[in-house]
């Protein structure tokens, strides 16, 4: 069967291609057998077919009205004017009262903890890949990949790499400095409980305010924190 043909599910005609998709792709992983699938999305298009139907046509409706507006009034448009057409069609609504959300179920990494936030659908891993690592990222990588450091064009890639490490070890030492010496010293940490620093010289130190310790991976990076932003 050719994948520009159509399968009859219900009273739909649905695309072989994506039949094709759905049964060799997506069902095999959910344990759910084809039939029962399209029976499930068949119903689901039944049932919110009406609703989805008006919303095109109010869409329509409403692209019409902005579309006779702008043929009655070429030229440069009145702002204040033109709101209140787009108002009055339904097209901008009223800026709603003041209000608050009461959320619960939700993860303190996003409702309490600062950070960039991206919202993607769970369902595609590549996505979901994307939200993390925009949210989490190596902060060498950040310096190296950003003008946060000047770009040199005659510099080597290991000289710009020094600049960075450089760089963040300044950083560090200002937001989350340790009690003696530099983040530029440290040969070694451990992370047995809270980290302990051996320096260059074989002296020891922790971070100057414990409360700067968040965590550390299971790969032994550190976790660091200032004002609840993550380092």
């Amino acid at each position: 069967m050719s994948e520009n043909e159509y399968q009859t599910m219900g009273q739909y005609q649905v695309s072989q291609s994506l039949v094709n998709f759905i049964e060799t792709e997506v069902l095999p992983e959910l344990e759910v057998e084809s039939a029962d699938f399209f029976a499930a999305l068949t119903d689901f298009i039944g049932e919110f077919r009406d609703q989805g139907q008006a919303l095109l046509d109010k869409r329509d409706e409403i692209q019409a009205k902005v579309d006779a507006w702008h043929q009655a009034n070429p030229g440069e448009i009145d702002l204040p004017t033109y709101k209140a057409f787009l108002q009055e069609i339904g097209y901008l609504l009223p800026k709603p009262a003041p209000f608050s959300v009461e959320i619960g179920q939700v993860d303190d990494e996003i409702a309490r903890i600062a950070g960039p936030q991206l919202v993607v659908p769970a369902s595609n891993a590549r996505f979901a890949l994307n939200a993390v690592n925009a949210r989490w990222g190596s902060l060498y990588d950040t310096l190296y990949g950003t003008n946060a450091v000047a770009r040199d064009e005659n510099e080597s890639s290991a000289d710009r790499a020094a600049r960075v490490i450089a760089k963040a070890n300044e950083f560090l030492d200002e937001v989350v400095p340790l009690a003696e010496g530099s983040y530029a010293q440290i040969a070694s940490v451990d992370t047995t409980a809270a980290p302990v620093f051996r320096l260059t010289d074989n002296a020891q130190t922790t971070l100057k305010e414990a409360t700067h310790y968040a965590g550390v991976t299971a790969g032994g990076n550190l976790l660091l924190q200032q004002n609840n932003l993550h380092i």
